[in-house]
């Protein structure tokens, strides 16, 4: 029985309730009572806390504080979603983010650990950021409203997508149609991308609306409004539930008590290509965001946009005799963007053969013969690597700082023309150099990727 003042660690500091896993994480553990101990306590567990992930420990030192770094040890649970590309409609993020909470505790020298304190939930995704950043600020990635009391809440935050393109038009300078939703003047531009009508393209979005009052709502809904011109075409709405891929909601009803998320449905994904999302062939332009479930924000049928505007313009390009290829990438927040390489494209196949020399002649028949077609020189084993040189079309400065992101992914795909399989490939590529409009006028950019997977051949005889 121990004697005294006994410790007491808590968490002094913490890395946020959202961050990236590739980054720094750092708790830190303070001793804030008088009690002696051997080492600082530090565990983490899963979003039930009935799974003890990882239990790391520090010597207790004069300064009262240890901190430790746990990202590793939360790259470890993470994974990147192979084939995100093919959403059918919304997808989860499973594979991509965790939800976890810290213990904090002590142990005494030859005893068991002592947990006293619980912490979280904290969210973590497959992102990457800057080695001095401690946190992740997502204020800009989880829609903001004021309350209002007897009346409709309105929006004074709108939520950008977790993707590395920020390319954005002021509203007013854009043309054609334009959702009526949009007239709040938070909605200041439009992130516009061209795209093909048959390029797949997904949007991820965090499931989070926040309220000034303290309140949380989801995502509920997935809306796509397509133009010709000044005329809507497409009115499309793609309900958050299970049975489109999505969640948590079994069904759209309004239930306060349901407006917090949980793993695996911390961030969710649309699709969003003009194909895949079945709409019309006559179209000029269409839109994709999200709006959040709320018995308070405009009702439950008639909901208003949470996300920032995206809007796609279909281009179908110049010819240039290539057929063009698109690329998908794991992005800084742990998700998908894309980019079509349009211009020449260059396929190579190099091979790396093995041979012996084997003596000619029909050395086990009754009568020996040396038939023209018996081998000297034989292959006994070859590798074939297949290189793919990619270009784009003449680019905006955006687009090309926008490519440096592809140029630091580590999970690269790509697709060509008329197929639809998505398949792995290496950037070959080592350097990436800064060019501007300024400093080179007209400029592309190049890059080499093998495929990830060799090409099978066969033994020579």
């Amino acid at each position: 029985m121990a004697f005294g003042p006994q410790p007491e660690i808590e968490l002094a500091e913490g890395p946020g309730t959202w961050n990236k896993a590739f980054g720094s994480n750092v708790f830190t553990l303070e001793n804030t009572a008088s009690g002696t101990f051997d080492r600082y306590v530090l565990q983490i567990w899963d979003k039930t806390e009935t799974e003890l992930i990882a239990e790391v420990r520090q010597q207790a030192n004069l300064a009262g504080r240890a901190h430790f770094d746990v990202a590793r040890i939360l790259q470890s649970q993470l994974r990147v979603h192979k084939g995100l590309e093919l959403t059918l409609e919304l997808a989860d993020s499973d594979e991509e983010t965790l939800e976890y909470y810290v213990k904090s505790g002590y142990n005494v020298q030859g005893g068991v650990s002592v947990i006293q304190n619980t912490y979280g939930p904290y969210y973590v995704t497959m992102g990457r950021k800057e080695y001095y950043e401690e946190t992740w600020n997502t204020v800009p990635y989880i829609s903001e409203y004021n309350a209002a009391v007897g009346g409709n809440h309105s929006i004074t935050g709108p939520a950008l997508a977790l993707t590395d393109y920020t390319y954005e038009i002021l509203k007013s300078k854009l043309t054609g149609g334009i959702p009526t939703e949009f007239n709040p003047a938070a909605y200041v531009g439009a992130r516009v991308q061209k795209i093909r009508r048959n390029e797949d393209f997904t949007l991820s979005f965090i499931n989070e609306a926040d309220i000034d009052n303290g309140d949380k709502h989801l995502i509920a809904q997935i809306r796509v409004k397509s133009y010709n011109g000044n005329t809507l075409v497409d009115d499309i709405t793609i309900d958050n539930t299970f049975s489109n891929g999505g969640g948590p909601y079994p069904n759209i009803i309004c239930d306060p008590a349901l407006f917090y998320q949980t793993h695996p449905y911390l961030i969710i994904t649309t699709q969003g290509g003009p194909d895949a999302l079945g709409l019309s062939s006559n179209i000029t332009h269409y839109y994709v965001y999200w709006v959040p479930q709320s018995d308070t924000i405009l009702g439950c049928l008639s909901l208003a946009p949470a996300s920032e505007i995206y809007r796609f313009d279909i281009d179908e390009g110049e010819c240039s005799d290539f057929d063009p290829i698109q690329v998908s990438w794991l992005n800084s927040f742990g998700f998908k963007d894309y980019f079509t390489f349009q211009k020449r494209n260059d396929q190579s196949i190099s091979i790396t053969r093995e041979t012996y020399d084997q003596l000619p002649g029909s050395w086990q028949s009754s009568l020996y013969r040396i038939s023209t077609y018996d081998r000297g020189s034989t292959v006994s084993s070859q590798s074939a690597e297949e290189t793919w040189t990619l270009r784009t079309r003449y680019l905006e400065d955006y687009e090309y700082e926008f490519l440096k992101n592809l140029f630091l992914s580590p999970d690269v795909y790509i697709r060509q023309y008329g197929d639809g399989d998505w398949k792995p490939v290496v950037i070959k590529t080592a350097n990436w150099t800064d060019r501007t409009y300024r400093k080179n006028k007209l400029y592309q950019y190049e890059i080499t990727v093998t495929m990830a997977n060799k090409i099978n051949t066969q033994r020579g005889s």
